[in-house]
């Protein structure tokens, strides 16, 4: 008679150990692959978002530009009748320039730390500047390409 040896309660333990072992690096790759797809999909999010400022920057710098354009031309046509009310327009316009140039020149980094720090020292002015940027965005959003470009 030939005897048959069925595996005793060590060879069930290991062999149950090392399929929970395999089940567990299965687990652990999976994870490890979801948070690689994760990580790509936010940083493509996140490029994506920066192109999108990126635009609306540049569109905000033109249009402050062409403001102190604005500025400069009434200066212009004010010096003869109204030399003080001029020189405060080319005033302004040269400011507003300044600050259109800054704006497109500057990372968003810089500008977060910009925007920061005047409303930690001047809370009145930063809540007024955001309002009055609200409403030149608004006007810029709500104008269709077509007629920007023909500005």
């Amino acid at each position: 008679m030939s005897e048959r040896r069925t595996p005793g309660l060590e060879g069930v333990v290991v062999e149950e150990i090392a399929e929970q072992s395999a089940a567990r690096a299965e687990a652990e790759a999976a994870a490890r692959h979801a948070e690689g797809v994760a990580d790509q999909f936010a940083g493509e999010v996140r490029d994506a978002a920066l192109r999108m400022l990126t635009e609306q920057k540049s569109r905000a710098a033109d249009a402050a530009h062409g403001v102190a354009e604005a500025l400069q031309r009434a200066a212009d046509g004010l010096r003869p009748e109204y030399p003080p009310i001029a020189h405060l327009a080319e005033h302004v316009a040269g400011r507003v320039d300044s600050a259109s140039t800054s704006l497109r020149e500057r990372n968003w980094d810089d500008l977060l730390e910009d925007i920061r720090r005047l409303a930690d020292r001047r809370p009145a002015l930063f809540m007024l500047g955001a309002v009055a940027m609200g409403v030149a965005l608004g006007r810029i959003m709500a104008t269709p390409p077509n007629r920007r470009e023909a500005r």
